[in-house]
């Protein structure tokens, strides 16, 4: 998945309970939250602004 996301998008792992999502960038302020729900299947399950994702 990572070869096909551009730098700028920052694909992170989440941390302690949400440990089975990912994080990307939209933008400056819009995060998605994706999950696999199988191989190369992945879900978006939280869409918002920044503050919104938690992320700060």
């Amino acid at each position: 998945m990572a070869t096909g996301i551009p730098r700028s998008a920052r694909l992170e792992k989440m941390k302690g309970d949400k440990a089975d999502l990912f994080s990307i960038r939209l933008n400056d302020n819009f995060r998605v939250h994706l999950q696999m729900v199988q191989a190369d299947n992945w879900e978006a399950v939280a869409v918002g602004s920044h503050k919104a994702m938690g992320h700060g």
